[in-house]
């Protein structure tokens, strides 16, 4: 693909980093924005053209992909004098991978629609091996037009691609999704307990529920660490996060959470606080 198909990149962590990796390796032209040296060194060892300006990337990609931790990062990097939105060019589609406030990236669109610049709405599901298998699963909402320019790259790293329909509709699905997953790991942990203190191998119950009724992503996630402690420091502060905002939402717009928020609550993932 020619230089007129560059993919902005924004986030180059954790996560962001093999969703580059899989973009570069599907060879699609890439621009990853990051500030460390040290970064954009590894990624143009391995091919993968690198800036600390994002200026340059503005003005080089007409499509933009962001993978960035929260809404407060995420509106520091798109909103104010210097920021994305009064970067790039008019007609560019920014992707946005934060999973945060519908509120927030709404606030974040209607700038950019000023500009004539489209954001749409990314939130995914899985982890860094899901995406580093092509696996991942991607919900978007936003301008039908500027869903079909992004998600030929988003492909490189998204098997299962969900629209959501209105803008909003992608983030409430992941918050849902995440919510449920919450109470799912509280009762993969709790499981756990209970197993041991009956006197079930670990082994045995992982295997049984692999392929039984009572089994879940949370328990094959827990299944594949080092146990309930590696579990919770792995997936903690990224479901603390979303559950606030999820409650945040559901409050503002009077939905009873019922057993999923009672679920979501206590054991193991409450317990540290520091996560």
């Amino acid at each position: 693909m020619d230089s007129d198909n560059l993919v902005g990149f924004i986030g180059v962590g954790k996560i962001g980093r093999p969703m580059v990796e899989r973009l570069a390796g599907q060879e699609w032209p890439v621009l990853a924005y990051a500030r460390r040296s040290e970064v954009r060194q590894e990624l143009q060892l391995n091919g993968i053209r690198s800036t600390d300006s994002i200026t340059q990337l503005a003005e080089s990609c007409d499509r933009i992909i962001v993978c960035l931790y929260d809404d407060t990062q995420l509106s520091e990097l798109t909103l104010g004098d210097s920021g994305l939105v009064d970067s790039v060019k008019p007609g560019t589609v920014v992707a946005s991978h934060t999973t945060g406030s519908p509120a927030t990236l709404g606030r974040i669109a209607a700038a950019a629609s000023a500009r004539d610049v489209f954001v749409v709405e990314a939130p995914f599901s899985g982890s860094a091996d899901v995406v580093r298998g092509g696996e991942l699963t991607v919900f978007l909402s936003g301008d039908a037009s500027a869903i079909e320019r992004i998600e030929q790259p988003l492909r490189s790293y998204c098997r299962h691609v969900i629209k959501a329909g209105e803008p909003g509709a992608a983030l409430k699905v992941k918050l849902v999704n995440n919510a449920l997953f919450a109470a799912h790991s509280h009762l993969a942990t709790d499981a756990v307990r209970i197993s041991d203190e009956l006197g079930i191998e670990r082994s045995v119950l992982f295997e049984a529920l692999a392929v039984s009724s009572g089994g879940s992503t949370a328990m094959k996630y827990l299944s594949e660490t080092r146990g309930v402690d590696d579990f919770v420091a792995q997936i903690g502060i990224y479901l603390r996060k979303d559950l606030a905002i999820c409650e945040s939402l559901a409050r503002e717009l009077s939905v009873e959470l019922g057993a999923i928020g009672s679920t979501s609550h206590g054991g193991p993932l409450s317990l540290r606080p520091e996560l």
